[in-house]
């Protein structure tokens, strides 16, 4: 799963610029789309582990650090979609 999870992460253009681990310049990031302006924003944040791609935010009512998988576009529907047809999800 996580060999799969790679190779998604890598043929994903925003998550293979953060995976080459050099911040780019803001000249070269601010014509670029929204989503991207937001992983520029968020660079430190974000964190490869085992050659995965993570988020890390803390939760500050436990005082823990939370690593969140950068889904990639390509995986995005997909994930959502099993999430919201479990029966646990609440959405009948």
């Amino acid at each position: 799963m996580k060999a799969e999870l790679k190779a998604f992460q890598l043929s994903d253009s925003l998550i293979s610029t953060k995976l080459d681990s050099t911040p780019p310049k803001w000249e070269d990031v601010s014509h670029m789309n929204l989503e991207f302006k937001v992983y520029w924003s968020e660079w430190d944040r974000l964190v490869l582990e085992d050659d995965i791609l993570y988020t890390i935010w803390t939760d500050t009512n436990i005082d823990m650090f939370i690593a969140q998988v950068v889904l990639p576009f390509s995986l995005r529907q997909e994930v959502f979609d099993l999430l919201h047809a479990a029966p646990s999800a609440g959405n009948w």
